[in-house]
């Protein structure tokens, strides 16, 4: 419970993020709350208010394509991780890292973001 007012901001900045782009979905919530007790070796119970947060997961994309994947450049190569039930077959990294959309070079210091499919 003590973390939830920050977990709230959190959703609202991205929330905010995504308004400022032609994604239309927006993140939402459900907020379950319950009591979790315990007890200790004592026999001593203890009870705690807490709450369980569920996330949706809103469509991410932009002109009919729809992100299914984050790359993450490592040492040995990239890490590929899908969106739940996606996956990258048939999809092989291009050679130098560049923007479908805009066409210029596109090097992150961290990650590639992207790994657009289109709709079916």
């Amino acid at each position: 419970m003590t973390n939830l007012p920050a977990a709230l901001e959190q959703i609202d900045k991205a929330n905010t993020r995504l308004a400022r782009t032609p994604i239309a979905d927006r993140f939402t919530y459900e907020l379950d709350p319950y009591t979790h007790e315990e007890t200790n070796s004592l026999g001593i119970t203890t009870a705690q208010k807490q709450v369980r947060l569920t996330l949706s997961v809103p469509q991410i994309g932009f002109g009919g394509w729809v992100f299914v994947a984050r790359l993450v450049e490592e040492e040995a190569g990239y890490v590929s991780f899908c969106a739940p039930g996606q996956n990258l077959d048939g999809w092989s990294r291009p050679d130098t890292p560049h923007c479908d959309y805009s066409g210029k070079f596109r090097r992150r210091a961290k990650e590639v973001r992207a790994a657009p499919r289109r709709h079916r």
